[in-house]
């Protein structure tokens, strides 16, 4: 079950899409969310937990086109780094599971 559909990628990406490339990122979407909050979520996931994945997997989908994501590429040895989503971080916010270590 992935929290969002490949249907709610379409405003976003267009809709020329491969459907199941589509739900390939609906599904690494649901993975990542999944981790940083620490838990799953039952189905239907609540709506912060769905525009969250909708972003996470527009950007999964983009993140080809972005001409700053390798670094030293003028270098011997370029490297690929893809940075955190930072607004991920806070759309999740509520729905993080708390831990530490005592």
């Amino acid at each position: 079950m992935s929290y969002c559909d490949p249907d709610d990628l379409v405003p976003h990406l267009g809709g020329g899409l491969d459907p199941a490339r589509a739900q390939e990122l609906c599904d690494a979407a649901t993975e990542h969310v999944d981790s940083v909050c620490g838990q799953s979520f039952p189905d239907p996931p609540p709506v912060g937990v769905k525009l969250a994945a909708i972003q996470v997997a527009v950007r999964f989908a983009r993140s080809g086109d972005a001409p700053f994501g390798v670094l030293q590429a003028l270098g011997e040895n370029p490297a690929y780094v893809r940075a955190p989503i930072p607004d991920l971080d806070v759309m999740l916010l509520g729905y993080r599971v708390s831990w530490g270590i005592a």
